[in-house]
């Protein structure tokens, strides 16, 4: 597992059951594989904390505990340490085994559109202005855990700007790859004010099913982009859509955000697809 002192069960020096079941609450989150120092320190998603997961992690790992200290200690080392192996091998097993296992969500399968080739010097002025993601429920998908991808509780979408400003950056690279021309400042107040058209955005409809690990992440994701985009000079407004996929089949120590900026990425692609937006961003 990696865990830190190389074990999970206490050692053979505590004597309490208070003692025993402080271990096993620190060793809880360790087990689950929520954040390990492999992934990436800023995650956007977080185990739901299904009620069973933990009552039964807790309730085994007690039991686990006692039969660890029933064990004969005149036995190897070696077979001490295996015993404790394979007692926490069945005693997590077991846990998933008896949690009801989350439905996994229906991930989009949108097509994918070829954009607009605008050109620079006939583009306006584009300022992306807000970046917000609007969800109604934060239940987004199934998460699964462990290089098996075993389990299947709920995918909760935790507010992050890590992953909202990594979407940004793409739409605004997107934009400038086909031909738009993009102001990137520092200064929104400024760049607003000097754009010729300023975009808000609102990330909508997500959808992941996600599977953790020490080794990363892999699954799949789909999400919709709202764009309301305004002339700054008459200050008319009007709306575009596009809806974007992407799967990434091995376990990546970026896949957490990548598989949402990449589903970012398709669903500006088939924004600029689109003649409105085009002709609202010529000179």
């Amino acid at each position: 597992m990696g865990l830190a002192g190389g074990s999970i069960l206490p050692a053979a020096g505590s004597n309490t059951r208070r003692e025993h079941e402080a271990v096993i609450d620190q060793t809880i989150p360790n087990l689950l594989h929520v954040r390990t120092q492999n992934l990436a320190p800023d995650h956007n998603l977080a185990m739901a904390g299904h009620p069973c997961f933990f009552t039964q992690v807790r309730g085994l790992l007690s039991v686990a505990s006692d039969q660890h200290h029933q064990f004969d200690r005149r036995k190897s080392k070696r077979g001490f340490y295996m015993h404790r192996t394979l007692v926490v091998a069945a005693a997590i097993c077991a846990t998933l085994a008896g949690c009801a296992e989350i439905a996994p969500a229906k991930i989009a399968a949108p097509a994918s559109l070829s954009p607009i080739q605008s050109n620079v010097e006939r583009s306006k002025t584009i300022y992306i202005a807000n970046v917000a993601v609007k969800l109604i429920d934060k239940k987004i998908g199934q998460m699964k855990g462990g290089t098996l991808c075993v389990g299947g509780t709920d995918l909760m979408w935790v507010d992050n700007h890590g992953v909202v400003s990594a979407i940004q950056e793409q739409m605004e690279k997107t934009l400038s790859q086909y031909g738009y021309k993009v102001d990137t400042g520092l200064i929104p107040d400024n760049e607003e004010k000097n754009a010729d058209v300023v975009i808000g955005v609102a990330i909508e409809n997500i959808h992941a099913n996600i599977c953790y690990s020490v080794d990363g992440m892999k699954g799949s994701a789909s999400l919709t982009l709202k764009w309301e985009v305004m002339d700054n000079k008459t200050k008319q407004t009007f709306f575009v859509t596009g809806s974007g996929a992407s799967s990434i089949l091995k376990f990546s120590r970026t896949g957490d955000p990548d598989v949402f900026v990449n589903s970012a990425e398709m669903a500006t692609k088939n924004i600029l697809a689109q003649d409105t937006f085009f002709q609202a961003t010529r000179k």
